[in-house]
């Protein structure tokens, strides 16, 4: 659906865990970002929290076409095992609505106040007016 949308660092492609998953996946740091994209995406779509029930490591590694990843996931830290499926963690700070709500609100604030930081800081004085002397 238009307007849906998750929030994605700009600086992804740099995390060390991404580093890490590459190297150890044998791809690059692209391919990693567009495969985590992917899923978290999923996530969002059909998941209420991060607990995913009947998920496994084998179905994220079909779903991203890439054996490990999964694994290499939970070496990072972006995904748990819990009772034979797999659980999201931090999932309501990033895909509930009130983390996006929480996320405009914060892009509008820094908004406003970039704009208002080009206004000058003070008035400047006028040159004072000053009767001729006779």
């Amino acid at each position: 659906m238009a307007g849906d949308w998750i929030p994605m660092r700009v600086d992804l492609a740099d995390d060390p865990s991404v580093i890490t998953m590459a190297a150890s996946l044998g791809m690059d740091e692209y391919a990693i970002v567009g495969r985590l994209h992917r899923l978290w995406v999923w996530a969002n779509r059909h998941l209420s929290s991060g607990d995913a029930p009947g998920v496994t490591e084998p179905w994220i590694d079909r779903y991203v076409s890439t054996p490990g990843f999964a694994a290499a996931m939970l070496r990072a830290g972006w995904l748990r095992t819990r009772s034979g499926h797999v659980e999201f963690p931090n999932f309501d700070r990033w895909n509930s609505q009130g983390a996006k709500r929480r996320i405009l609100a914060a892009q509008r604030m820094r908004k406003c106040r970039d704009a208002n930081s080009d206004a000058p800081r003070a008035t400047k004085t006028q040159p004072e007016k000053r009767r001729e002397e006779k």
